[in-house]
C-alpha cells in the first residue's frame, strides 16, 4: 500500500505451476475503485518455465518482490519486477536451496525489508536475504495459522489465525522471544 493505492497480486492459490497470466490491480485508496490493471506472465528462460506468483510484497509503485516455490527442484525463487510506464518487468535475484518445510505447507507469509525477505510458514519464520542466504530461523509452537506478516523497524509481526493475535519477535542478546500481543 502506498499513500495513494492499494496493491493486489490477484491469483488462484489452488494453482501449482500454470502456464496462466496474473493480474496486478492498482486500488484506489480514494474511492476502493480499481485504478489500472496489468496481466503479467512470467517464465524463467523459456516459456516451458513457467513461473506462477503465490506471494508478493509491493515496495512502491514501481517495485514489487515475488516469490515461486519450486517444488520439483526443492527451492523458493525472489523475483523483482520493476514498472517503468505500464510494463512490469520480472527479474530473478536469488534463491535458496530449501524447501524450508517437509510438511508441504504452503507459504502463509512474504515480505521484505532493509533488503531482507521474511516468508512466514506455520510456526515457522525465515528471514533471508535478497540472494537467498539464510539468516535466522525462529520456530514457535502456537498451534495456529499464520495469516500475515509485517515488518517494522526489523521486528516481524505475525497475525495468527482464529483470534484476531498478533505475534511479536523479539531479538535481546541472542536470545529469541516471542510475544503474543492482543
Amino acid at each position: 500500500m502506498t499513500k495513494k493505492y492499494i496493491y493486489v497480486l490477484a491469483s488462484s492459490n489452488k494453482e501449482a505451476n500454470p502456464d496462466k497470466s496474473e493480474e496486478i490491480f492498482q486500488i484506489s485508496r480514494k474511492n476502493y475503485q480499481i485504478n489500472h490493471l496489468w496481466t503479467i506472465k512470467v517464465w524463467n528462460r523459456s516459456s516451458y518455465y513457467p513461473r506462477y506468483f503465490h506471494n508478493a510484497c509491493f515496495i512502491n509503485s514501481h517495485l514489487m518482490y515475488v516469490t515461486f516455490h519450486n517444488a520439483s527442484k526443492g527451492l523458493y525463487e525472489y523475483w523483482k519486477l520493476s514498472r517503468n510506464g505500464n510494463t512490469w518487468m520480472p527479474t530473478e535475484i536469488g534463491a535458496t536451496q530449501s524447501d524450508f518445510v517437509k510438511n508441504n505447507s504452503p507459504l502463509q507469509g512474504f515480505t521484505s525489508s532493509s533488503s531482507k525477505f521474511y516468508l512466514a510458514f506455520n510456526d515457522n519464520l525465515f528471514i533471508i536475504t535478497h540472494p537467498g542466504k539464510l539468516i535466522q530461523h525462529y520456530q514457535f509452537h502456537t498451534l495456529r495459522e499464520t495469516e500475515g506478516i509485517a515488518v517494522e523497524n526489523d521486528r516481524p509481526y505475525i497475525e495468527l489465525a482464529r483470534r484476531p493475535e498478533l505475534l511479536q519477535i523479539k531479538k535481546q542478546q541472542n536470545k529469541k522471544e516471542l510475544i503474543i500481543t492482543n
